[in-house]
């Protein structure tokens, strides 16, 4: 029998929500609009690859 995963996968939001025009991302958590706006349907599998890509892209975010 397969385990579930009882913990969800926690947002990465940090309350500074603002969606940059050019990259369609929010520029406080980097999550597309779609993203924030499915999260609470998505699996934890999915989460996670949403933090992994957020990770990848977030030193790219920072340089000025």
């Amino acid at each position: 029998m397969m385990a579930v995963e009882r913990v969800a996968v926690e947002s990465p939001c940090v309350k500074r929500c603002r969606v940059d025009p050019d990259t369609g991302r929010c520029e406080g958590c980097l999550r597309s609009i779609a993203e924030i706006a499915n999260w609470t349907r998505m699996s934890n599998e999915r989460r996670r690859r949403v933090l992994k890509r957020i990770a990848a892209a977030a030193p790219a975010a920072t340089e000025t």
